[in-house]
């Protein structure tokens, strides 16, 4: 069942955070729908948190403002066919795969110092068993 991309969120004051929304190409043409958060004062490229959800990106406003007031950016990605990712939603099942593009994507942001925490505040268990794969990536630091 999608999720919709109108749920309404108040984001409230930015604290100096610049919000961008992106589409992230996937290996296989699919695009997901992407919010990076970054400092707008920041002077040099900071390391970034990454999520993929299968909420809506709209629902993690509050990462998006507590990672940037810590010195990293954080990128959270809906997951395929739900919020406005294109594709059909099969959980867990391109996770893995998506998760390395967005990794790949996110080391060429101009902002990114090429080193990534990948986060996952819900579904934690079976979500963050998927994303351990990334552990053997060279720009993944932390799980």
């Amino acid at each position: 069942m999608p999720v919709s991309s109108s749920t309404h969120v108040d984001l409230g004051p930015s604290h100096g955070v610049r919000l961008v929304r992106q589409r992230v190409p996937m290996r296989d043409g699919v695009g997901l729908n992407a919010a990076v958060y970054v400092q707008r004062a920041a002077k040099a490229k900071v390391p970034t948190v990454a999520e993929l959800t299968p909420y809506s990106i709209g629902t993690a406003h509050g990462e998006g403002q507590y990672f940037p007031g810590r010195g990293f950016a954080y990128v959270v990605a809906d997951v395929r066919g739900r919020g406005d990712s294109e594709g059909q939603f099969l959980p867990w099942l391109c996770d893995a795969q998506d998760g390395d593009d967005l990794i790949e994507w996110i080391t060429g942001l101009p902002s990114s110092r090429g080193v990534t925490a990948a986060w996952c505040s819900t579904v934690a268990p079976t979500r963050t068993a998927t994303w351990r794969r990334w552990g053997g990536a060279p720009t993944v630091a932390a799980l």
